[in-house]
């Protein structure tokens, strides 16, 4: 059955182009949505490689708010703004 296992494997860098990319295009604030662990990436993964990228970050629940606030302030990172949804 392994074998059959499904998977999805996300590139950084290609992340990064496309973040760019959307910049170039406009210069309006650019958020990303983390809610539900990220669609099933991981929310802390994600996090890790989304928050430099945007402005605004979206999520469910309070507590990913709070993981959020928390997360700058260990990696000392700027604060994003943050919308629970």
């Amino acid at each position: 059955m392994a074998d059959r296992a499904s998977w999805i494997e996300l590139s950084q860098p290609s992340l990064e182009r496309n973040v760019a990319s959307l910049r170039a295009l406009s210069s309006a604030r650019l958020g990303a949505v983390l809610k539900g662990n990220a669609y099933g990436h991981g929310f802390q993964e994600m996090l890790g490689i989304i928050h430099p990228l945007v402005d605004c970050i979206f999520v469910i629940l309070p507590e990913e708010a709070h993981a959020i606030r928390a997360w700058e302030a260990a990696h000392s990172a700027p604060r994003r703004t943050v919308v629970v949804l």
